[in-house]
């Protein structure tokens, strides 16, 4: 990262609100640790050379940090809003566990960061089997695998590290992370408007999803999964379909 003035103050990683001037920022990439080391610390610096951002200044983030570091838990789930996909046929292999033609309710991942201890990795990928296989059970529910990547400050990968720096002097399991991308929560946003029934379908499955992977926790049997078993169970699927309820420009 090069650091350089920053005149305007926002930093890297910031969104413009819809139809307005005003920012806001990514939450989804200030999940730093150890706030020095952040792209956001060393790439916005004044005309001085002092930086911009001293603290974390995102509010949302610190919180989950603060809860991180008061109660120190094995793993993590980020649960998020993603668009509309469907299962593309041409793509659901034999070996795979997925339902051509269905339209995808959620995608999850575990952390990519390259510097995430293998164990942490291990743990994050025998989560998403339990969250995959939970999904098959469920009628109307579709996991794929989601398409991140290894950006540091993502709280997929933050927790990864964070539990990994950790494993240096505490006994495993540790450091689970995973993203958990759910489809068609916003209404009006460019992945779908679904109706009140079917909001309520799809918050109830990642309830059952998320309970699954807390029962597993409790009874050991998530720890018994095979991490392998991740790369061919969840399907990489990035087939989005347009919004059917809004006209194309």
């Amino acid at each position: 990262a090069a650091g350089g003035s920053n005149p305007n103050g926002k930093g890297i990683f910031s969104t413009r609100f819809r139809d307005t001037s005003d920012y806001s920022y990514d939450i989804n990439r200030y999940h730093w640790g150890y706030w020095p080391e952040s792209w956001q610390y060393l790439c916005n610096l004044d005309a001085d050379g002092n930086p911009v951002y001293p603290d974390n200044p995102v509010p949302e983030a610190l919180a989950v940090l603060d809860a991180y570091f008061a109660y120190g838990p094995i793993w993590a789930v980020d649960v998020h809003n993603q668009g509309f996909n469907v299962v593309d046929p041409d793509e659901c292999a034999a070996d795979q566990a997925c339902r051509p033609g269905q339209y995808v309710t959620g995608s999850i991942l575990w952390p990519t960061n390259p510097e995430v201890d293998p164990q942490a990795v291990d743990l994050s990928k025998q989560m998403t089997i339990v969250m995959k296989k939970r999904s098959l059970e469920i009628g109307n529910v579709e996991l794929t695998r989601y398409n991140g990547g290894s950006f540091a400050g993502i709280a997929r990968n933050a927790y990864g590290l964070l539990g990994s720096d950790r494993l240096v002097t505490e006994p495993g399991p540790l450091g689970g992370s995973v993203l958990f991308e759910v489809a068609g929560q916003i209404e009006g946003s460019p992945s779908i408007n679904n109706g009140q029934k079917a909001i309520g379908k799809l918050k109830s499955g990642v309830k059952k999803i998320l309970m699954a992977l807390l029962e597993a926790t409790a009874d050991g049997s998530l720890f018994a999964e095979d991490p392998d078993q991740a790369e061919i169970l969840i399907l990489d699927n990035d087939r989005f379909l347009p919004n059917p309820r809004v006209e194309e420009e």
